[in-house]
């Protein structure tokens, strides 16, 4: 029987072997010979593969044709692959795409039906055979699987070495045609929207400069986009960068481009935007080219509620538990406003769902390490529902299979920047309507799905389109220092997307100046700053660790930094009475007994405890319960601890020994030399609270429960704060640290708006104040103060648990507030005295019942006797209510109540 030449060994001249068939070795046909079932090479459109086009039609600035500056671009024709972004199949055996897979309706599998490889395709398959498109994929297959069998009979030696080369780069780019016709595959199973607009995508990006995409959610665009611009060739002589607007959606998104692709999650991050506002980047980009793709998402089903809940996570678990009680399918989806808030809904969730059989609770938040985040995508059992409780880290590019019922409080959490104050705030407050659009969206991504707002459809009305730029809601500090590093002296001439104010970036240049990163005459970048602007950290935080550098206890100062990164997330949240007490008393260990340092030492003893265990996992683990301490944030703080000690010197060492006083004072002077100007002056004791001395009109807070100071018996004379936190319109300082004045230079009192002699206040209380007057004197959620406190020129403290009121300011200001205030309590002592409540008793018969349950008046159908005014602005006063109101002939409603909400 005579032997097939396949399975003979190769021959080492391969198809250039003199011989011919004469030979009686294997003569095997490259690949790159054989029938093709991708793309032809990227030159293959019928021109040469050195043509071009002029460059005038691409030399363009961001803002327009500037005839002085050009941009050079490679040739139009080189840089478009035209064969290379349609996936055609020339092989003689092959049927369009649209009749091999079955129940997709997609006319054309390149897209175009009228170029003429189509004609002469469609033409030359009628007269063909015709195979399926996995026959194809499995001829390919087969012929690689040959020809990796060919290579491995090649003997190693001189002379087949350069046989063996090309065949290995044979057998490279055979199997990466494969893979793209195994992602086109995919693709047209999926029927994503964006599929059907590639190649418009694709004709564009080449064409313009800038081209913007709005696709809604479902649409495909944050997983395919990159991929199409793979696959046509875009990225062989560069890379394709990516951003998201938050790390998890990064880490998952490149996660999962990486699966769909069919290659390993480098070390490089692509982090991609979703949201947009095309109107603002046309204006910007004004060659820009604007594509709309519309999203894959299932009906959706809105629900409002009646009024604003009182207390939105209240309101958040109790609905919660409503859906899980009624058995309607489908996991929940919960968005609050930060990891204390989802810790707090778990536990309240959890008592009441007492079976871990039935529920499944997780949170997901920007704070969770990665086996914790995939936990939340991990399928669960079919009998058993997955309740999330997140941030708004899941309200872009993450799709959570399974989720049918979103419940939105509504809320946000995001950092402020008052420029009138010069101070930085976290607050909460409601979000935006493209926010809470994202977030019904999740509802309908895999399936139909419901949305569940905690609030009414007025609130939602009334909130603003689109989130401002988070450069216009800092103090940009830190972008002023990159500009300036990147040589853009002026940067106020600087073209930004959203220019800050001119008084936002005048506070960025002095602040930095003070801290010594720009020189104070020329304006430029000092050997500080150039230091400051490669760290990439916040400036405050930057000059601290440098200071630690000059004072030679950098090891202590970064391990502090880390520390300061996840302060908010230290302490774990105690769950009941015993929790909080083990808690207070967990915090007085670490408290320094001199007091000295304050929040700051006692974090960086808590650090060095922790480090001093090592890296046994369970022994951590055990030590961090034991002192209520969360280990997450504590792992947190170590990589960043390590990752900022590598920028500054790639070999450091870590010295770290026993505390002392001197050690102690050392450091803390370090955090002088960085937040010199977040010094704080007490007001005479702890729950008066501080001034603010970078504030030139005067801000008081209080120092937050979670601080050891809360545990002295004196209030420390001066302070250093690391933050500040606004809840219900009351400031909270967090992370404080006594300081002696003595230690602040005269530059750094110098560059701030008031000298602490001039915060000295003076205080006046009112006791035997019950809690209905305070409550009706300060507002829900104590919003009647800010414009009580701005009126009167004072502060405005007030203590349900004491029943007083407390006012501070200058003797010349107190005496005028007291006489005011005298005035509104006799006003609200009236108020309540008159006030009635309305009870339904049948039907629309209702009876209007007064102090001592004395009946006012009966009411019956279309009679009222109230007025509720709802999202007011927080400087709105009765009297120009009363104003309005006159001129609708409703003002004798007042002698009754009117309510303010």
């Amino acid at each position: 029987m005579a032997m097939s030449k396949r399975s003979l060994a190769p021959c080492t001249y391969g198809t250039q072997c003199n011989r011919g068939e004469d030979c009686e070795l294997a003569h095997p046909e490259p690949l790159a010979n054989m029938p093709s079932i991708l793309p032809p090479s990227r030159h293959s459109n019928n021109q040469p593969s050195d043509s071009s086009m002029p460059l005038s039609h691409h030399s363009r600035s961001p803002h327009g044709t500037r005839p002085d500056k050009t941009i050079s671009r490679p040739p139009f024709q080189k840089r478009r692959p035209a064969s290379s972004i349609r996936p055609i199949i020339p092989t003689a055996n092959v049927i369009p795409i649209a009749s091999l897979v079955s129940n997709l309706e997609t006319p054309d599998f390149i897209g175009r039906t009228n170029t003429p490889s189509n004609r002469r395709y469609r033409s030359n398959s009628r007269t063909q055979s015709r195979v399926t498109i996995p026959d194809v994929r499995e001829e390919h297959e087969l012929l690689i699987a040959e020809q990796d069998s060919l290579l491995d009979q090649l003997a190693e030696s001189d002379d087949t070495r350069l046989v063996k080369t090309t065949f290995i780069e044979h057998l490279k780019e055979a199997q990466n045609h494969l893979n793209i016709l195994n992602r086109e595959i995919k693709r047209l199973k999926t029927h994503l929207p964006i599929y059907a607009r590639r190649q418009d995508l694709l004709d564009a990006i080449m064409l313009n400069r800038v081209v913007i995409l709005k696709a809604d959610t479902g649409s495909g665009k944050s997983t395919q986009l990159v991929q199409y611009l793979v696959d046509a060739g875009l990225a062989d002589r560069g890379q394709i960068v990516c951003t998201q607007p938050r790390r998890l959606a990064a880490s998952t998104l490149a996660s999962r481009v990486a699966e769909e692709f069919g290659c390993k999650l480098g070390e490089e991050l692509i982090i991609m935007s979703a949201t947009l506002d095309e109107e603002l980047l046309q204006d910007y980009y004004r060659d820009a080219h604007l594509i709309k793709v519309g999203g894959r998402t299932f009906p959706i089903e809105d629900e409002y509620a009646v009024e604003d809940p009182e207390d939105y996570v209240d309101a958040a678990i109790a609905k919660t538990l409503q859906i899980h009680e009624s058995k309607e399918l489908g996991d929940i989806l919960v968005f609050l406003t930060g990891p204390e808030e989802i810790n707090r809904a778990i536990d309240e969730v959890s008592k009441k769902i007492k079976s871990e059989n039935l529920a499944c609770i997780l949170p997901l938040h920007g704070k969770l390490n990665e086996d914790e985040t995939e936990e939340v995508f991990a399928p669960t059992d079919s009998r058993r529902r997955k309740i999330i409780f997140a941030t708004n880290v899941a309200e872009t590019s993450i799709t959570i299979d399974g989720i049918q019922h979103v419940i939105d409080s509504g809320m946000v959490k995001e950092v402020m920047w008052d420029s009138k104050r010069n101070m930085r705030a976290l607050k909460i407050g409601y979000t935006t309507q493209s926010s809470v659009k994202q977030r019904r969206g999740r509802a309908g991504r895999t399936s139909v799905g419901k949305c569940y707002h905690l609030y009414t459809l007025d609130t939602y009305e009334s909130l603003d389109i689109c989130p401002r730029a988070e450069i216009l809601c800092i103090q940009p500090s830190l972008a002023v220092l990159k500009l300036k590093h990147l040589g853009i002296h002026d940067v106020s001439k600087f073209a930004w997307l959203q220019s800050p104010s001119s008084q936002s970036l005048q506070d960025a240049v002095d602040n930095l100046t003070w801290l010594g990163a720009l020189n104070s005459k020329t304006g430029k970048l000092t050997d500080v700053g150039q230091i400051m602007a490669k760290l990439g950290l916040e400036p405050m935080l930057s000059a601290m660790i440098l200071a630690g550098k000059r004072q030679n206890c950098l090891s202590y100062v970064l391990a502090l930094a880390g520390m300061l990164s996840v302060v908010q997330n230290v302490w774990w949240r105690a769950k009941d009475e015993v929790g909080k007490q083990l808690s207070h008393e967990k915090r007085a260990l670490f408290a320094h007994d001199s007091g000295i340092g304050g929040d700051h030492i006692a974090l960086l003893r808590i650090f060095l405890e922790w480090k001093a265990l090592g890296d046994f996992k369970r022994t951590n683990s055990t030590w961090c319960r034991e002192n209520m301490i969360n280990g997450k944030a504590m792992k947190m703080a170590d990589n960043f601890i390590r990752e900022v000690a590598c920028q500054i010197d790639p070999n450091f060492k870590f010295d770290l020994v026993q505390l002392n006083d001197n050690l102690i004072e050392k450091i803390v002077r370090c955090v002088c030399a960085g937040y010199f100007q977040h010094l704080a002056i007490s007001n005479g004791y702890l729950r008066a609270g501080y001034q603010l001395v970078s504030s030139s009109t005067g801000v008081c807070a209080r120092i937050h429960r979670s601080s050891t100071l809360t545990l002295a018996e004196e209030a420390p004379k001066f302070i250093l704060y690391h933050d500040i936190l606004i809840i219900n319109e009351t400031n909270f300082l967090t992370a404080a640290c006594p300081i002696d004045l003595e230690w602040l230079e005269k530059s750094w009192l110098a560059s701030l708006p008031r000298s602490p002699a001039q915060c000295v206040l003076n205080c006046f209380v009112i006791n035997n104040l019950g809690p209905a007057l305070l409550l009706s004197v300060a507002g829900k959620k104590c919003r009647n103060i800010p414009s009580l406190e701005e009126s009167l020129g004072v502060f405005v403290d007030i203590d349900y648990e004491q029943s007083q009121l407390t006012i501070w300011g200058q003797e010349d200001k107190l005496q005028r507030a007291k006489f005011h205030l005298e005035r509104v309590l006799d006003r609200e002592r009236e108020k309540l005295r008159t006030e009635v409540e309305e009870f339904e008793i049948i039907g629309t018969t209702r009876i209007l019942l007064g102090a001592g349950a004395r009946i006012h008046l009966a009411l019956v159908e279309d009679e009222y006797v109230k007025v509720l005014l709802t999202h007011l602005s927080t400087n709105v006063t009765e009297e120009q209510i009363r104003e309005r109101c006159q001129v609708y002939g409703i003002d004798n409603m007042f002698q009754e109540k009117l309510e303010l909400s």
